[in-house]
């Protein structure tokens, strides 16, 4: 049994199946890292947006918009971990999920084992298992 676990979320995860899932980590210690993607600022195609200063709100107003989705299923999976007395703690990464497991292993001995819980290539998926030292669950919730 793991006693340590480090939950990687992104967007895609349906929020109505991390409840369920929860209670099967009852007693455990989490940490939940939602990493928010910020690489789509950088290919938005300008022919639709008049002026920079439109781009720039409206990036502004995506960037907001993705860390109040990533606060609010948060928020949701502190609630039930109080419930099932699951010791955690959360924290919001903005970047790819791969730069983002990069800046966690000086963190990896803390981790019995990582459940990723996000949309990815079968290709990162690989990559990603190769950087951690412990056993590394990917896939749907």
């Amino acid at each position: 049994m793991f006693k340590n676990i480090l939950l990687l979320l992104d967007g895609t995860i349906d929020e109505g199946k991390i409840s369920p899932f929860l209670n099967k980590l009852a007693g455990t210690n989490l940490a939940v890292v939602y990493a928010v993607n910020s690489e789509w600022t950088g290919i938005l195609g300008d022919e639709w947006i008049s002026s920079p200063w439109t781009r720039d709100g409206f990036i502004k107003y995506m960037s907001e918009k993705q860390l109040q989705e990533a606060r609010g299923i948060l928020d949701s999976i502190e609630q039930k971990a109080e419930i099932l007395n699951i010791h955690l703690k959360t924290v919001i990464k903005a970047g790819d999920l791969k730069s983002i497991i990069h800046s966690l292993c000086s963190t990896a001995n803390e981790y019995d084992a990582v459940i990723i819980a996000a949309d990815i290539s079968k290709n990162k998926a690989a990559q990603i298992s190769k950087i951690l030292p412990y056993p590394v669950f990917m896939g749907p919730l």
